[in-house]
């Protein structure tokens, strides 16, 4: 299935969206993903709530496809993170890099394209829309995670190397801005 990327949008993440993403974070092909995080409902709104979000500079969105809730998708600065040394390892300037991390709600609508537009309509609209300073965006799925680092290389990321976190091991991804003039990078099937 082929999305349309025209008929995605991205709004912020509210306190009233909580109950949402919580089932989505607790369905069970995207719980064995999220690391241990603390997916229960206090949890969730500890991390997610409008108090984190004041606190933090990570932002959070839900897609929407033809307006209806498909997934959650959030952009976050190296810059302000702690735990940056593989990162800037392997060439991401931690001034202009922004990280992805996201979700197709839907076990149906998974690995039939809808994550590879979500994630090439966010950056191309939101991350280097809205942020002018980005130069590039990295994600780093965790290597058994085919169907997301597929998404991601299909909306034109490419690997730049394994990053190791104790016993886990994650496919760390880039994309960078095109140049100025050049338009988006190109959309491939996975």
């Amino acid at each position: 299935m082929a999305v349309d990327r025209s008929r995605l949008s991205f709004r912020r993440l509210t306190d009233e969206d909580l109950p949402m993403l919580h089932r989505w974070l607790n369905e069970p092909g995207v719980v064995r993903w999220w690391e241990g995080d603390d997916v229960s409902w206090e949890g969730v709104r500890r991390q997610y709530g409008a108090e984190a979000r004041a606190a933090d500079s990570v932002e959070l969105h839900i897609a929407e496809l033809d307006g209806r809730p498909v997934g959650w998708i959030q952009c976050w600065f190296l810059a302000d993170e702690d735990e940056v040394d593989g990162w800037e390892a392997r060439g991401f300037d931690p001034v202009g890099t922004a990280g992805i991390d996201y979700l197709v709600a839907a076990p149906a609508e998974r690995g039939a394209g809808l994550g590879t537009a979500m994630i090439d309509a966010y950056v191309e609209r939101v991350v280097f829309g809205d942020h002018p300073w980005i130069t590039t965006v990295g994600s780093d799925p965790d290597e058994g995670n085919e169907r997301s680092w597929r998404a991601l290389a299909s909306a034109g990321f490419r690997p730049v190397g394994p990053l190791v976190d104790g016993e886990r091991t994650y496919r760390l991804m880039r994309r960078d801005r095109p140049p100025e003039g050049a338009g988006a990078a190109p959309v491939t099937s996975p």
